[in-house]
Order: C-alpha cells, then sequence, then structure tokens
C-alpha cells in the first residue's frame, strides 16, 4: 500500500464532495474561455474526475466504491430535496440567483457585461454562483443549486471526522459526533443552507483548512491534505473577496506555526501547494473577476476599496453608531433588535429574541446563547490550562474577527464559531479531562448549543416552508387556471422560476399598469424594489375569504401582501 493512500471513508468522501465542486468551477470556467456554452455534460463529467481523484487516492477498492456511492447519492439526493424548497432571501433572488441563470442561458462574464447591467455580477467574485450555473443546466431547477451548499457542507464534516480521528484518537466516539454537531450548529451556516447566500463558506472552508493543517502537522507526507488544502484555497478565494483576506490570514498563521517549530519542509510544500491554488483560483476560476478587475480599473477587488458603492452606511444599524469595532462587536453578543445592552439590563421581549435567529440579523446574529457560550469556553480553556500556543490559536480568532469594522454583523464573522469548538476540543484532550467541572461545563455549553442550534433551524425552516407552501399554492392554482398571470418587475432568476413550472405571465413594466392595488402580492419584495404578481380573489379565495386560515396568514407573513 503507498504510503499517500488512505482506507478511510470519511476522509474520501470529503475530497470526493469538495473535488466534485472543484472540477464544475474549473470546467465551467474552462467552457466559459472557450466561448462554449455551459452544458449538462459539465455535472456527470465532475463526477468522473472527481470519481478517478478518490480512486488513486484510496487503499481499498472496497472503500473506494463505499465512499464513491455515498458521495454521489448525496449529491444527487440534496438536488432533489432541494427542488421542493423555495428560497426567497433578499441577496439570493437580488444577486445571486441571477448569475447562475444568465451564464446558464449563455451569458459569458468573460467577454461580456451581465445581461442585468448588474455591478455585482460583474465584479464580484461568483464560484459558487458559477457552480449553480452547471447544476441548473443538469437539472433544470433554480432551486436545485442550494445543493452546493449541502455538498460543500458535507465535504468538511466528513473531513474533520477524519482529522479529528487522526489527530485525537482518544477522544471518544460519542464526542467527536457532538464536535461534528458543534461544527454543524453555526448559526450562519444554518441560516444560509436553505438560500443561495455565500458568507457560511468562510466556516467551511476555515473547517476544511484546519483540518488539512492538523493533518499535515502529524503528517506532512499526508497527500490528501495537501489536495484539500489545493482544492479549499482555489474555491475559497473565489466565493468572495474578504475570503480571501481571512484565508491568507489563516495560511500565514500556520506557516508561522511551522516557521517557529522548525517544520522547514512542511513550509516549503505548503507553498507550493498554495501557490497552485492561487494560480488556479485566480487565473482559471477566478480570472473574472481578479484579472479582469486588474487590467480594467487596476483593482483586482473593484469595486472595493473605491467610493463606487457604499455597502455598509444604510445596513448599519443606529446602535452602533458613534463606537469603535470593539465595543460594537461586543454590544452585538449582548443586544436585542435596536436595543443595546438587553441581554444585560433583562430588556427581553420575544420578537427580540426570535429575530436574533432571523435570516441576515445584524444584531446579535449568532443566537442570545452566543455570549453565555463564549464565556463557558474561555472556562474550559481557563480549567485545562493548555499551553501557550494553544491560547494563541484561541485568541487569534478573537483577532481575526477584529481585522473587520463591521464586525457586529455575524454573518461576515461566522468563523468566530472556532471560539466555541476550540474550548471543547481542548478540553477532551487535555490533561484534567475526567476533572468534573470540566465535564459538567462542556456538557453544559454542548446543551446551550443544541438549543441555540434548535431555535436557528426552526427560524430558518418555517421561513422556508412557508414561502413554499405560498408560492406552490399560487404556481398549482395558476396551471388550473390555464391563462396568464400579470406580473411586474419580475427579476431573472424570478421569471426563471415562473418558466420552470411552465406559468404563463404577462409582464408589465411598472407596478401602477397592473389594474387592481388591492390583488397584489409579492414574488419578491422590499420598500425599495418590488417584483409583485396579480392574484385575485376569484381566483385565489384561500387568500382573502378566512383571515385566520393558515394559507392567509401566511401570504401576509413578511411583506408578502402589496401595500403601497
Amino acid at each position: 500500500m503507498k504510503s499517500y493512500r488512505s482506507n478511510s471513508k470519511s476522509a474520501l468522501c470529503g475530497l470526493f464532495l469538495l473535488g466534485f465542486l472543484f472540477y464544475t468551477a474549473i470546467i465551467t470556467n474552462l467552457c466559459l474561455f472557450a466561448d462554449c456554452p455551459v452544458n449538462k455534460a459539465i455535472v456527470p463529467l465532475s463526477i468522473i474526475l472527481s470519481s478517478v481523484t478518490v480512486f488513486f487516492l484510496s487503499a481499498d477498492r472496497k472503500v473506494f466504491l463505499t465512499a464513491t456511492t455515498i458521495s454521489i447519492l448525496f449529491i444527487f439526493l440534496t438536488a432533489i430535496v432541494n427542488t421542493c424548497i423555495y428560497d426567497s432571501t433578499f441577496d439570493s433572488i437580488g444577486y445571486h440567483y441571477d448569475i447562475s441563470v444568465m451564464i446558464a442561458e449563455g451569458w459569458n462574464p468573460i467577454y461580456q457585461p451581465p445581461i442585468n447591467g448588474s455591478i455585482w455580477a460583474r465584479h464580484y467574485a461568483k464560484a459558487i454562483e458559477t457552480i449553480g450555473s452547471a447544476m441548473l443546466s443538469f437539472t433544470g431547477n433554480l432551486q436545485s443549486v442550494k445543493c452546493i451548499n449541502f455538498i460543500f457542507l458535507a465535504s468538511s464534516l466528513f473531513t474533520i471526522w477524519y482529522s479529528v480521528s487522526t489527530v485525537f484518537p482518544n477522544i471518544p466516539k460519542k464526542w467527536k459526533i457532538a464536535l461534528i454537531f458543534i461544527a454543524a450548529s453555526n448559526p450562519i451556516l444554518i441560516w444560509q443552507l436553505p438560500s443561495a447566500y455565500n458568507d457560511y463558506c468562510i466556516w467551511v472552508e476555515t473547517i476544511l483548512l484546519l483540518s488539512a493543517f492538523m493533518l499535515l502537522w502529524a503528517d506532512y507526507n499526508n497527500l490528501s491534505a495537501y489536495i484539500l488544502i489545493l482544492f479549499t484555497i482555489s474555491l475559497g478565494i473565489n466565493t468572495k473577496f474578504t475570503h480571501f483576506f481571512y484565508l491568507g490570514l489563516e495560511c500565514l498563521f500556520f506557516a508561522g506555526w511551522c516557521l517557529y517549530f522548525k517544520r522547514y519542509k512542511l513550509i516549503k510544500n505548503g507553498f507550493i501547494t498554495v501557490s497552485g491554488a492561487l494560480i488556479i483560483g485566480i487565473f482559471i476560476i477566478g480570472y473574472n473577476p481578479y484579472v479582469l478587475n486588474t487590467i480594467n480599473y487596476s483593482n483586482p477587488v473593484y469595486p472595493l476599496l473605491t467610493d463606487r458603492v457604499d455597502i455598509m452606511t444604510g445596513n448599519t444599524p443606529e446602535i452602533y453608531n458613534n463606537s469603535n469595532r470593539v465595543v460594537n462587536f461586543t454590544k452585538s453578543l449582548l443586544s436585542l433588535d435596536e436595543k443595546p445592552w438587553a441581554l444585560v439590563k433583562g430588556d427581553f421581549s420575544f420578537s427580540g429574541i426570535s429575530n436574533s435567529y432571523a435570516n441576515n440579523m445584524r444584531v446579535n446574529g449568532f443566537g442570545i446563547f452566543m455570549f453565555p457560550m463564549l464565556v463557558l469556553g474561555l472556562i474550559l480553556m481557563i480549567i485545562n490550562k493548555p499551553s501557550a500556543k494553544w491560547w494563541i490559536v484561541y485568541l487569534s480568532v478573537f483577532a481575526m474577527s477584529m481585522c473587520f469594522e463591521q464586525s457586529w454583523w455575524a454573518r461576515y464573522i461566522p468563523f468566530l464559531w472556532l471560539a466555541i469548538v476550540i474550548p471543547v476540543v481542548i478540553s477532551l484532550t487535555g490533561t484534567r479531562l475526567n476533572n468534573r467541572v470540566n465535564k459538567h461545563t462542556r456538557l453544559l455549553l454542548l446543551i446551550l448549543c443544541f438549543i441555540n442550534a434548535s431555535l436557528s433551524v426552526s427560524a430558518t425552516v418555517i421561513a422556508r416552508l412557508s414561502y413554499t407552501t405560498y408560492i406552490n399554492y399560487v404556481f398549482s392554482t395558476q396551471k388550473e387556471l390555464d391563462k396568464p398571470i400579470n406580473v411586474a418587475n419580475l427579476s431573472i432568476s424570478m421569471r426563471q422560476q415562473f418558466k420552470e413550472r411552465d406559468i404563463k405571465i404577462t409582464e408589465h413594466e411598472s407596478i401602477s399598469d397592473l389594474s387592481n392595488q388591492e390583488e397584489l402580492f409579492r414574488v419578491f419584495g422590499f420598500d425599495f424594489f418590488d417584483s409583485v404578481m396579480e392574484l385575485p380573489a376569484d381566483d385565489y379565495p384561500k387568500l382573502y375569504e378566512d383571515s385566520n386560515n393558515l394559507l392567509n396568514k401566511i401570504a401576509r407573513y413578511n411583506k408578502r401582501k402589496y401595500l403601497e
């Protein structure tokens, strides 16, 4: 058996799933370079290439077949499930889905301006959206592209299981399962999974990188770990511009770590791997935006670092005005809605607590139990008295969070969740493993994590399923009527969803062109942008006849009823 081969099903599943995303991104972008349309063949070809990669890394044919079968079934199962769940979140419909649809329909971001004229589509990193275009071409269903999130997450969870089992073999199986649960309980990850948001990616990428670093620290000849780094960085720097920065910090930290402990060969091999990942990530997967932005604007991350766009001013709650990033970071963890320091003052309300688990929350976005969990994590660190190197790792998580001015916005620093994971690992591997206080504190942290995750999952599921119920009723009713539905301001992605269900539409230039304002419901809408459809009371009685009807309430939830 060759030393670089593995007989771990979890390692091979993780590599297969991550490799699938990597190869899909590579092939799709090569098609764009060749000015060829994105097509159905990309997904099966990516599966084949990922299978070949795992075959050469597997030590046992039976293990290879098992891992490959599990991975392929997971890809198709998550794609099928996601076709049944509609996503109504703002960034998804307003930006991310549009890119996937435009590329699938023939837009080439390398040679053409975006059809919808979006500055974000033209200049921002778009690996997930590009992969989504290939998935859309294969399935013909826009909602299926959300399976990418589940594939990405699963690759990291399989990998962390393998790395923890390899590096910390004495951790009991039940606590390894608990670690996987804690890693998957990140609230940012939970509410973004059934959407097209991509902020969660930095959490998944961090798990993958740290797992690879641990494996390499145990054995610098572990080829799978180098491939993990190559795949992760190539994809990661193209999920968001800020992820380029954070992944760079993580790699520099590990390089400094290796330098301090004189692991020079590991530094050399790591440098070669990261350099290869940057070449692939910038010049193939990220030619648009990095190369094109540099050529046209002398700024690889244009329009960031310019005054062209101002993302944060309108997104910053008033409670953060006139405070520095450290104060605002702390204030976010201890506030509710627009009530600063609410958790300290005892100023609780049901709406304030529930809103902490809402989509894209700007105050207390990790949930109301985040601060207590951080405190418990700190207690675990103190109890177990880890060496200075572990304290450096732990404190670096907070330091990295402070790099971003808007550290109060949880979606931008999902890696803060490491401050929950690291203390648990320390408590399971330290010399005070059987200490009663250590065990009870660790268990209490796990219980709070479970409650926090349950609230986050509940809020996410209710929001997604309620919109799915609403839009399915509209689509099925309109299908039965067999006549066009009047719509206005449909985005490209919403038009795609009408097309997939074969719903006939009559488009109007503005909302004022529609006849009855009392019968307008939002397909998607916010104060400054409304995409609406006309649902006559005679055709949609369940929306009008009984105000206590569940569907009636759902239709009016979250601004779905259009009111001027």
